[in-house]
């Protein structure tokens, strides 16, 4: 409004003769600059306040992060009772999840957790592998509170497969590898028992393949090609605590699944003979009763 104000005055005391033409266009193009500069002010000043709400954001990831740092003890070697659950309520804010949860998982078992979608099975497993804190109620690790073990040393005792994996745009064999950090270039068993063998011998270049776009030059995967790389990293862990199988297996057809359940079978005798390793099988419970489905659901039963 000011700059066609301006205008406007300068153009009446033109027509009046009181002012030259020159000064018509030399207001025209001041007021353009001006125009110019004030609108990268702005841009500046909403671009500081976007920086002000991200220091909010960082300061909230901050105090999140030494929220699960608290704990100092070391994780057991081996389970002697199991992971308890008493009283245990949770919310993401609004109305909770879980709602007193008391629960016992023995050592050396495995256990089938079975429920709709949304009914809080995924949320009952972050709470197990020490993602996330119950709202109220104990967890408890052969009678110790989890909350007072090391997250990373328990976290490094956990190994999971779940159906919402990250696809790591790394070599093929590092998306395997990252399982087990100290390990990470020991993944010949692993990828032979979750699959992922099969998928390097289809790369170009076998497991040295850059996989996803994210870095625009690697080979992108079906679902169950990246699904069988998710499920070799569960296996990178040799001496799990807790091993968990989240619908880990919803990508592969019938004949897969059921290959891996087998291979999973026989890898959680020898972890529960190790360290007495619970393990825990997520399922939505609505698998299709085809001939094939129904063979895969009962050997997830019998394991």
């Amino acid at each position: 409004m000011a700059f066609l104000g301006a205008l406007y005055l300068t153009s009446r005391l033109a027509l009046a003769s009181s002012v030259s033409p020159g000064a018509l266009l030399l207001v025209a193009t001041l007021g353009s600059q001006i125009r110019g500069q004030l609108e990268l002010l702005s841009y500046a000043i909403g671009s500081s306040a976007r920086g002000l709400t991200m220091i909010g954001h960082y300061r909230w990831l901050r105090d999140l992060y030494q929220a699960g740092t608290g704990g100092t003890l070391a994780a057991p070697d081996r389970l002697h009772d199991g992971i308890t659950l008493a009283g245990v309520n949770f919310s993401y804010g609004g109305p909770p999840v879980l709602h007193d949860i008391d629960l016992h998982l023995p050592a050396g078992a495995t256990v089938a957790l079975v429920g709709d979608h949304g009914s809080g099975k995924t949320t009952l497993v972050k709470l197990l592998c020490g993602f996330q804190r119950p709202t109220t109620g104990t967890i408890t690790v052969d009678g110790q509170s989890l909350t007072q073990i090391d997250p990373k040393a328990w976290r490094e005792r956990v190994t999971s497969a779940f159906q919402d994996f990250s696809r790591f745009p790394f070599l093929a064999g590092e998306a395997v590898g990252v399982g087990n950090l100290p390990q990470m270039h020991d993944i010949t068993e692993a990828a032979d028992k979750g699959g992922a063998t099969q998928v390097f011998a289809r790369l170009p270049e076998g497991d040295q393949t850059r996989l996803g776009k994210a870095l625009g030059d690697g080979v992108e995967l079906s679902g169950g090609q990246w699904q069988k790389i998710a499920l070799s990293r569960a296996f990178m862990r040799t001496t799990p605590l807790l091993a968990v199988l989240d619908e880990s297996t919803a990508a592969l057809d019938a004949a897969s699944e059921y290959d891996v359940y087998q291979r999973y079978a026989e890898a959680a005798q020898r972890w529960q003979q190790a360290t007495g390793g619970i393990i825990l099988v997520v399922d939505a419970g609505n698998l299709p009763p085809t001939s094939a489905r129904k063979a895969v659901y009962m050997r997830k039963r019998q394991a």
